[in-house]
Formats: C-alpha cells, structure tokens, sequence
C-alpha cells in the first residue's frame, strides 16, 4: 500500500478544525442572541397578557357595580354631565344601599371605598393588580345632547404594569350605562 493514501486519512489539519470551531461559535452566538431576544419578547407579551387580564376584570368589576348603582353621584363627587373635564373620582350608591367611591391615591392605586349607611364605617378596598401603577383614572359622566335617554360613564385607566424587569405602558377605556330597575 502506498503511503500518501494513508496519511490523506488520518484526520484533520489545525487550520481545519480552526476554521471549523469558528463557525460553530459563530453559529452559536447568532442563535443565543436569538433565543435572547425571543425571551424578551415572550416576557413583553406576558406582561401585556396580565395587564389586559388584570385590569380587564378590575374595570368589569366596577362597571358591573356602576351599571346596576340605583344614584350617580354623592357628597365627595359631583355629577356635570357632558363637561369637557373628566373627574378624577365617581360616586354612587348601589343596588344594595351601599356608598361606593372609585378614586386613584396619591401611590397610584385604585380604591374602592363602601360605606353601608346601617353602619357608616367606610371600608376600603385596593383594586390595583399587583406590580402595576396606575397614573390615570378619570371618570366622565355624559348624556346625549338633547339630554334624554340614560346617562352613561366613560372611564379612563392608564398606567405601567411591570413584571420583573420587563414593564409595559397600558391605556384602558370603557363605557357604562345606567340602567334602572324595573
């Protein structure tokens, strides 16, 4: 057997193997950096996702409470129906007698406060999903113009909800109806 073709077998040179090394890292970097950047993604998405969910029950909460209140307004808020400034708190008893206040503290939380009249000892409620802030919470009570048919309330919400170090800017905004018993 011939020598030469013995040795065209044995392996491979260093420049070989160099090169070779070279573009798996290459490879690799590329693809970590990808999965990276996906990772973030996805927590962006979550964050959004709990915002929504959050918040969404949060303001279904209180228009169901709102939608059924038997009267708008109170001692600590008035009502001014198609006013071009929104308030920044909504009073109004509900279908059981209670006082309820919705009202945005100075730590941008959203709170509940109910007053049973049986008692008078107002109770106070945190409403704010955790890790979230909410900088904005207006309150808008609006009729027609012709000033028939049932009033209704737009409320606003904006905020920053954060989940680790991920944090996404959310603005909400819904609209309720009065309705009245029959």
């Amino acid at each position: 057997m011939n020598r030469t073709s013995q040795k065209s077998h044995r392996g491979f040179t260093l420049m070989e193997v160099m090169v070779s090394v070279s573009i798996f890292a290459i490879i690799m970097t590329v693809g970590i950096g990808s999965l990276l950047a996906i990772n973030v993604n996805y927590k962006k998405s979550e964050t959004d996702r709990q915002a929504v969910d959050n918040l969404s029950y949060v303001l279904e909460s209180m228009s169901r409470r709102i939608r059924t209140a038997t009267t708008w307004g109170g001692t600590h808020c008035t009502i001014s129906y198609n006013s071009s400034l929104p308030t920044s708190c909504f009073e109004m008893t509900d279908q059981d007698g209670i006082d309820v206040l919705y009202t945005l503290t100075s730590d941008n939380v959203i709170t509940m406060t109910t007053t049973d009249p049986t008692t008078n000892i107002p109770q106070v409620y945190d409403l704010t999903p955790g890790g979230t802030q909410t900088s904005v919470l207006t309150f808008l009570p609006l009729k027609n113009s012709s000033g028939l048919g049932q009033p209704y309330l737009q409320i606003n919400v904006q905020g920053t909800v954060t989940n680790g170090s991920v944090s996404s800017d959310f603005q909400f905004q819904t609209a309720v109806s009065k309705r009245s018993f029959d």
